[in-house]
């Protein structure tokens, strides 16, 4: 055996197997688990190692049900019903078992009771989420796309605009049995905006190229179009004056998958142009002559 051959983090350093240079997963082995009595339907977590690729789980030799492989070190399942004893999870690999679960049978029944969650506008402050089960039990919750609404505890806080479905269970205890789930649905919508942009002033023709200043309460880009770009052009999101004259300047913003399109808004801008040689001066709104001379 070549002792320099690398273990793979997926095997249990300690007593994992090496065979022609390669890592074996080892058989599972059970540490703990919690609750160590529940009802029939409760979710039991399981505690452990080699736990990749569980096949299975009973409870007093009954399979159980809703198995979830949380990580190689942890298993959930949930009682099907049968006896107390041995807890068992069994892998390609092979199989662990731990004795002293007690099977509290099916339990007293148990509901929800869940508030309507009205719908909601994209940017509204976090709100809380009304649910009580008749067990007096802490329900939990969880969202269909934590992308549009995150659910901490019981509190919502929204993402995006979309629609989701929030979730309330209560997973019943040695004592009662788990409650059937109730779910709310309801819609995020588009947040409105606006833009705010203030009357341009009087340029020269040779003035650098500026930001003509416009804002959205979005905080999203602005975009700027120009009615002449033989006097205004737009680029790179800064207005260039290219020659006397007049152009009114548009500020838009169009959205995105949380905020509507803004109303767009638009200022005038007079470019000038000032000569002066020998009493001679051009101006953008008309010529005049004047010399001494003359």
């Amino acid at each position: 055996m070549n002792l320099s051959t690398q273990i793979t983090t997926s095997c249990f350093p300690a007593i994992a197997k090496l065979a022609a240079g390669s890592c074996v997963q080892p058989a599972p082995f059970i540490f703990s688990f919690t609750p160590t009595s529940a009802t029939q339907g409760a979710n039991v977590t399981i505690t452990g190692t080699g736990f990749t690729g569980t096949t299975g789980v009973s409870f007093g030799g009954v399979p159980g049900t809703n198995v979830q492989v949380l990580s190689s070190t942890s298993v959930r399942a949930r009682p099907a019903g049968g006896a107390s004893g041995v807890v068992t999870v069994t892998t390609p690999f092979g199989t662990a078992s731990r004795a002293g679960f007690t099977y509290a049978g099916q339990g007293t029944a148990q509901s929800i009771n869940m508030a309507t969650i009205p719908n909601k506008v994209f940017g509204d402050p976090d709100f809380a989420l009304l649910a009580t089960a008749t067990s007096g039990l802490t329900v939990t919750f969880s969202s269909s796309d934590p992308t549009v609404a995150q659910v901490t505890g019981s509190t919502v806080r929204i993402l995006g605009a979309g629609t989701v479905t929030i979730t309330a269970q209560q997973n019943g205890n040695s004592t009662f049995a788990p409650a059937a789930t109730v779910s709310r649905t309801f819609t995020i919508s588009k947040a409105t905006q606006s833009i705010t942009f203030a009357a341009l002033p009087t340029k020269e023709l040779g003035d650098a190229a500026f930001d003509a200043g416009a804002v959205s309460t979005s905080g999203l880009p602005i975009i700027y179009s120009s009615s002449n770009e033989n006097v205004a052009l737009v680029v790179a999101g800064k207005v260039t004056l290219t020659a006397p004259g007049t152009a009114t300047i548009t500020a838009s913003q169009p959205g995105n998958s949380n905020y509507d399109a803004a109303t767009s808004v638009s200022q005038t801008i007079n470019v000038t142009l000032t000569l002066a040689t020998n009493n001679f001066s051009v101006s953008a709104t008309g010529e005049t002559c004047r010399n001494s001379d003359n």
